[in-house]
């Protein structure tokens, strides 16, 4: 699995993916 398919898998559970400088920060609804 690459970072796009994870991307996709994120976005069809509205799962929102921040960037924070050098995080990643995962935020659920």
């Amino acid at each position: 699995m690459n970072a796009y398919q994870l991307l996709e898998l994120f976005g069809r559970h509205a799962v929102v993916l921040e960037v924070d400088g050098d995080k990643l920060r995962c935020k659920a609804p």
